[in-house]
């Protein structure tokens, strides 16, 4: 057994330290069968994932249960899980000027054919959206050696209190903006709109916006010499844009900037002191930047509110954003949660959640752990989440070290307990009393 396997366990039990006895050791078993690949086999089937793995029918039906009838919380293990890889020190986060990302993001589960799914998410491959089960991540971007990792701070799943998804999303962005510290920025997608950052209140952002973006000075208006002065500021377009067969030219840049990353240059055309294009004067300023780089075929326009950084380092706050897109994908593509096959709505929030959080713990163990080759042609070996999920597919549930005492069924005593006639409880049993003392004819 590797060594990998171990380390992996370890950080598995301190995962999983808050929840209760009994149900750690159903969770445990449910993290190792999805860790281990199992449904990529089974094609997101959670039974046969756990039966392929060596458990009995008795150990699967209690996994099984452990996703729809017990109470615990992903949060908590979630919490558990990033003061863990804290303390270890192996992980460590990436600083622009003082300043680190951390990234939001909204990612679906798509369930196109369950019965009862109120909520959708919208998938690029379809074009449109389908019903899905939405998960709200919050990620600190970091590294580990020269490998970039982002590591979860919120999973969050949307709720049937939230009607719309821009609700979810808009108290996802609360959530991430009360936890923010005084050197974080809050860094999201065009998905985050700027106008939704500002009225969370978030006090340091960067947004991508559209190409077609425009927004107002927030400076006193030019005052006229005759009729109504004006209230708004002067529109500022970032980009030239084509309107109904007519060029509307870019409004020239307040400054530039350029500097080399690696042999490409890069250009930077920023806006200083601008408000949305609805707002007047006295309205939440932020900073436009557009960069231009030759290896992309479209310029990447950002917003960034309360920052006084360069370019540079608001282009390098958004581009670690793109970790928190490496959870979603490890337990999709990696370990085969992208389809699922589960219906009682709880094992349908909770399963995903589960396969995300194993995605992160997969990721981080094969970042610490020396590279495992897939074979001999493997001779450039990187410690990816695949090599991993590739060696523990080998194992098998017997073949495991036993793990701590506090993880094991949990054997309730109930010689206490009224059982029979004398165990109903309520009208049951009050009319069972009534009829049992009515005299036999």
């Amino acid at each position: 057994m590797s060594d990998s396997t171990y380390v992996l366990m370890a950080l598995l039990n301190a995962t999983l330290a808050s929840v209760h006895i009994g149900t750690n050791w159903d969770l445990y078993h449910v993290l190792w069968s999805i860790m281990s690949g199992r449904l990529l086999a089974t094609r997101g089937a959670i039974i046969p994932a756990l039966y392929d793995f060596g458990l009995n029918a008795r150990e699967a039906n209690r996994a099984e249960r452990a996703l729809v009838t017990t109470s615990w919380s992903l949060n908590e293990m979630v919490a558990d899980y990033h003061a863990t890889v804290k303390a270890q020190g192996h992980w460590q986060p990436i600083r622009h000027e003082g300043y680190r990302a951390v990234a939001i993001d909204l990612t679906g589960f798509f369930r196109p054919h369950l019965k009862g799914c109120t909520s959708k998410h919208y998938n690029a491959s379809a074009g449109k959206a389908l019903p899905s089960t939405t998960f709200a991540l919050v990620v600190e971007a970091g590294a580990i050696g020269s490998m970039s990792m982002g590591l979860p701070r919120t999973i969050a799943v949307r709720s049937s209190d939230d009607r719309r998804e821009a609700d979810f999303q808009r108290r996802a962005v609360q959530q991430a903006v009360r936890a923010l510290e005084p050197d974080e920025v809050l860094v999201g997608d065009r998905g985050f709109t700027l106008k939704e950052m500002l009225e969370c209140q978030a006090p340091r952002s960067v947004t991508r916006v559209d190409k077609n973006f425009t927004a107002r000075r927030n400076e006193p208006p030019r005052q006229l010499s005759r009729g109504r002065n004006k209230e708004y500021g002067e529109i500022v377009r970032p980009l030239e844009r084509i309107y109904a067969g007519r060029r509307i030219e870019a409004t020239p840049p307040d400054e530039t900037a350029e500097w080399v990353e690696g042999t490409s240059p890069i250009q930077a055309h920023i806006w200083n002191n601008l408000t949305l294009s609805t707002s007047k004067q006295g309205g939440p300023s932020f900073q436009c930047i557009a960069v231009f780089d030759h290896r992309y075929k479209h310029p990447l326009v950002l917003a960034a509110h309360g920052l006084t950084v360069t370019a540079q380092t608001v282009r390098q706050l958004y581009r670690d954003r793109w970790q928190v897109e490496k959870v979603p994908l490890a337990a999709k593509q990696m370990l085969g949660a992208g389809r699922l096959y589960v219906s009682h709505p709880e094992s349908c929030n909770r399963l995903p959640g589960l396969a995300l959080l194993a995605g992160s713990l997969m990721a981080y163990v094969a970042a610490i752990s020396p590279a495992t080759p897939t074979g001999f042609w493997d001779r450039a070996a990187n410690p990816t989440c695949g090599r991993l999920r590739r060696t523990l597919a080998r194992l098998h549930f017997s073949k495991l070290p036993s793990p701590p005492a506090q993880f094991r069924e949990k054997h309730s005593i109930t010689d206490h307990l009224p059982k029979g006639f004398n165990g109903l409880r309520g009208k049951k049993a009050s009319q069972a009393g009534s009829e049992s003392n009515q005299p036999v004819i």
